[in-house]
């Protein structure tokens, strides 16, 4: 498996993985919504 240097030199960043997780975050979120909603 890729080490960790390998994972930062091929653009994946800690900042990356955030945005990722702040991406599902939000789809998270609007499917709540919508169960509500529902």
């Amino acid at each position: 498996s890729p080490s960790y240097e390998e994972l930062s030199r091929g653009g994946i960043s800690r900042r990356g993985i955030w945005r990722g997780a702040q991406r599902v975050g939000g789809v998270f979120v609007l499917l709540a919504q919508w169960k509500e909603a529902g």
